[in-house]
């Protein structure tokens, strides 16, 4: 396997092998004192990333003037996609997104924060959530 220095180096152009082979996952611990440790993230994948931002509706009424975004959950949706053990397994699943939910609001958004970041979510979306 080529590694990603080797493919900067030559420029060459990647075969479907070096891309489905790549290695391109993200981990990052996100301290959580209110937890009593730390939370072990990964980056989404693009099918992941793909069904948290479908639950993100942009709206603009110009009858109401009201213009903004609307989200559904994606940050709990996002932390348990992301959190893992240290062998890799997913911690929660998608029956835990309201367990999820019922947790410090503080703690959430700081995790869907570098969830955000390392999957590449939409810019407009983190903003709005950072917000909230």
């Amino acid at each position: 396997m080529t590694t990603k220095k080797e493919v900067l180096k030559t420029g060459r152009v990647l075969s479907k092998e070096d891309i489905i082979g790549a290695t391109d996952v993200e981990f990052a611990y996100v301290e959580c004192p209110e937890w009593g440790g730390r939370v072990k993230l990964r980056s989404l994948n693009s099918a992941q990333r793909t069904r948290i931002e479908d639950h993100i509706q942009i709206f603009d009424n110009p009858d109401t003037k009201l213009k903004g975004v609307r989200q559904s959950g994606i940050k709990e949706m996002a932390i348990a996609e992301a959190a893992i053990d240290e062998d890799g397994r997913q911690l929660f699943s998608e029956e835990d997104v309201q367990l999820i939910a019922s947790k410090n609001a503080k703690v959430v958004d700081r995790l869907w924060e570098k969830i955000a970041v390392m999957s590449g979510i939409g810019e407009m979306a983190r903003d709005e959530a950072a917000k909230n």
